[in-house]
């Protein structure tokens, strides 16, 4: 039975349990849409509600972060699944519902999702990844959040020191440092804190909206510091 079964990568792992787990993954991902709400992108399936971010994210979410917290606790209600289940399943659907683009050197949405999404296409905020660039967005009202940040952002050149009003608030050494604020000018996507500060900070959860201010707040960093790399 399920809680008698233990880690389904493992090559001991009940063939017959394995086969439930892949409907479950199945069921996942046939019931997929991608919604857009006030506080931003989502992918429901099956009941619940998974930020995007959560897909396309570099630093790979486990089933334990909190953005997967609903997720974790639908699968372990309504199928009986393990924690280490839970991350089988996870993992192999998140891996269904993506694909890499060379292009900007990280993975997008699959495209039968966007192009299935149940949005108003001429006034939602997107990002146009074969024009690369922005559409549908308030780019007056998105530069002065981009001047707030500026503003409250502070380089002390004696110490090679960068303060600012988003996470990590702090960097130093930053000739010896890198992050994504700092490095690869061609680094389009926010990382994941960002997208939380936006939130918490403006009440600002659209992707492409987030985006254009992570572009344009990078650029001004970038041009603040000195050129250490």
């Amino acid at each position: 039975m399920l809680n008698e079964s233990k880690n389904p990568y493992s090559s001991g792992y009940p063939e017959k349990q394995r086969n439930y787990l892949k409907k479950i993954i199945n069921l996942l991902v046939s019931n997929s849409r991608l919604i857009q709400k006030v506080d931003g992108t989502f992918i429901t399936t099956d009941g619940t509600e998974v930020p995007a971010i959560a897909f396309t994210s570099r630093y790979g979410m486990s089933i334990y972060h909190e953005y997967l917290w609903e997720l974790r606790n639908h699968l372990e209600k309504i199928y009986r699944l393990s924690n280490e289940e839970s991350e089988y399943v996870w993992n192999k659907y998140k891996l269904k519902m993506i694909v890499y683009d060379n292009r900007i050197n990280s993975h997008q949405l699959i495209p039968s999702l966007i192009n299935g999404k149940n949005l108003n296409e001429s006034k939602e905020p997107k990002f146009n990844y074969t024009t690369y660039d922005f559409e549908n967005i308030d780019k007056m009202f998105l530069n002065k959040v981009v001047e707030v940040l500026k503003h409250e952002t502070e380089y002390i050149h004696q110490y090679r020191r960068l303060n600012l009003p988003v996470k990590p608030y702090m960097l130093n050494n930053l000739s010896d440092y890198s992050h994504y604020l700092t490095s690869n000018k061609h680094e389009i996507k926010p990382y994941v804190s960002f997208y939380v500060d936006m939130k918490d900070k403006f009440g600002i959860g659209n992707d492409a909206e987030v985006m254009y201010i992570y572009q344009k707040y990078k650029k001004f960093i970038l041009e603040l510091i000195p050129p250490y790399n």
